[in-house]
């Protein structure tokens, strides 16, 4: 996303353990660990803006983290089959000599009534294993997601705060600012 808007930007992955306590909801979650990244990598480079990012599904209030394998992988997309579930993506922006802001959006998603050959074939590929909730909306081979209400942005992992602030060279980044191919945001 920032490279649309035409902001440099450098990625460092973080390497912090994304470990939760059981009994945390998904806000709070999402949160705790965009901040946990943001600061580590801050850290590393302490005179530059650092943004960090977290995204998590759940559903029925437990939070689907990333599928411990392939099982793990089909039970959690035959759960999320032809239901709404949510993804809740934090953003956290750490700059020299100022308070760490961290906001979030929620986008609610609905799953295509996918077949069982399509999940098979989907775990095969291993491109779930590394997703919350066992998906990438934007996979173009499964297409799992029939829609969603929220954020256009959030289905890359990095969602535009509609009240909060992403920084671009000081300026506050709101969802008015970047409109997707198709309208939404």
């Amino acid at each position: 996303m920032l490279a649309h808007l035409d902001v440099p930007f450098r990625v460092e992955p973080s390497s912090i353990v994304e470990e939760l306590p059981i009994e945390t909801d998904g806000v709070t979650a999402a949160k705790h660990l965009a901040l946990a990244k943001a600061v580590e990598v801050g850290l590393r480079y302490p005179e530059s803006l650092v943004i960090g990012a977290d995204t998590v599904v759940v559903f029925e209030v437990r939070i689907l983290g990333k599928p411990a394998g392939a099982e793990d992988a089909v039970t959690v997309l035959t759960t999320l089959r032809d239901r709404w579930h949510e993804v809740i993506t934090a953003v956290a922006v750490v700059q020299p000599l100022a308070q760490a802001n961290v906001e979030h959006v929620l986008t609610r998603v609905h799953m295509r009534d996918y077949s069982e050959a399509e999940i098979e074939a989907y775990v095969a590929s291993g491109k779930p294993l590394d997703k919350a909730g066992a998906y990438g909306i934007q996979d173009e081979d499964f297409h799992p997601v029939a829609e969603y209400d929220g954020c256009y942005w959030q289905r890359y992992g990095f969602a535009i705060v509609d009240d909060g602030n992403v920084a671009e060279t000081g300026r506050a980044v709101r969802s008015a600012d970047v409109k997707a191919a198709d309208g939404r945001v």
